[in-house]
């Protein structure tokens, strides 16, 4: 029985997919399932994993795609394969990352070691790929990508994860996390929007379950390049509104658990500077972009009421309205 099991959502990366694969059997770990979830990639993907397999018959991978090979999105995908995982652990890598050798050693051993602890993550490096050639590597302790040298990692002794995470200063990408799969479940797994979804599921993991940080060597590399998802969504409001979308779905979440009161209270704080903070992106665009607004205004003052006595509502709900 293996102890791990990762899942690989894939969609459309023919190019990238086989390294990805590469990376995770060379972490060296004995105890590991594969599951590797074709989201309708429209390239030859399938076809390449299917090749893979055969000339890997000895290694434990399974490959799955959703019914009429529909296109479902990572939250679908990745959800899929939890459903069909078997080991005790489950951890996430997308087809077009890379895990580092040293990704499960610590990990699988803090959680083995502390059978209180839900999830363990670790830091990680960006590979930005430009036209060509030409790319660099940083490292993600150096304030994500716009420092350098500046090591912005705090001491869950000196502010804890939660609170980390809502300051986007947790150093967290879903590469770098091993979770329990019953924590995974219990907390409804990854929620079905397309931007955002995984900092929703991490707000609602880190405000209701004991979670550690692996400070040492990056466990993960995450690959921007301009073909990726997020590269790709940047002007959309979908992409724009992620960050609310998720502190929304996270409080509507929380809200049904009497016991993550004092975690309720901090993520709806920060849904409102959040929410307008966004403004200015769309205030020129088109008008499904401000209907998208003010519908995301509306969940907002659904999980967070006292945004309706913020002046800045209805200034922002009159402007997107007849502006």
């Amino acid at each position: 029985m293996p102890t791990v099991s990762v899942i690989v959502p894939m969609f459309n990366a023919v190019a990238t997919v086989e390294p990805t694969l590469n990376s995770v059997f060379s972490t060296g770990w004995s105890e590991l399932q594969v599951i590797v979830v074709d989201d309708g990639s429209r390239d030859s993907s399938l076809v390449l994993v299917e090749t893979y397999l055969r000339r890997h018959p000895e290694r434990n991978i399974l490959l799955l795609t959703h019914p009429n090979r529909q296109n479902r999105g990572a939250s679908a995908s990745r959800n899929l394969g939890v459903e069909h995982a078997t080991g005790k652990y489950v951890a996430f890598l997308d087809a077009d990352d890379l895990y580092r050798p040293n990704r499960f050693a610590s990990s699988v051993r803090l959680l083995e070691e502390q059978p209180h602890v839900s999830a363990v993550f670790g830091t990680f490096l960006y590979e930005i790929t430009g036209e060509g050639d030409s790319h660099q590597v940083r490292d993600i302790s150096s304030d994500l990508v716009t420092a350098v040298e500046q090591q912005v990692l705090i001491p869950a002794d000196e502010e804890d994860f939660l609170s980390q995470l809502l300051r986007g200063k947790a150093g967290l990408h879903t590469s770098t996390i091993t979770i329990r799969k019953d924590a995974f479940i219990n907390a409804g797994g990854f929620p079905d929007f397309r931007y955002g979804e995984d900092h929703a599921l991490w707000l609602k993991i880190f405000s209701t379950c004991a979670v550690e940080r692996i400070d040492d060597a990056p466990v993960s590399i995450y690959r921007i390049h301009q073909d990726s998802l997020c590269s790709k969504g940047e002007q959309s409001p979908e992409f724009i509104f992620g960050p609310v979308h998720s502190l929304i779905d996270a409080a509507k979440w929380l809200s049904h658990r009497p016991e993550a009161k004092a975690a309720l209270a901090r993520i709806r704080t920060r849904i409102p500077g959040k929410l307008f903070h966004q403004f200015p992106k769309i205030r020129h665009s088109n008008k499904d972009a401000k209907r998208y607004m003010r519908n995301m205004m509306w969940k907002a003052a659904c999980v967070c009421p006292k945004i309706l006595l913020d002046r800045r509502f209805y200034s922002v709900l009159l402007r997107l309205t007849f502006g």
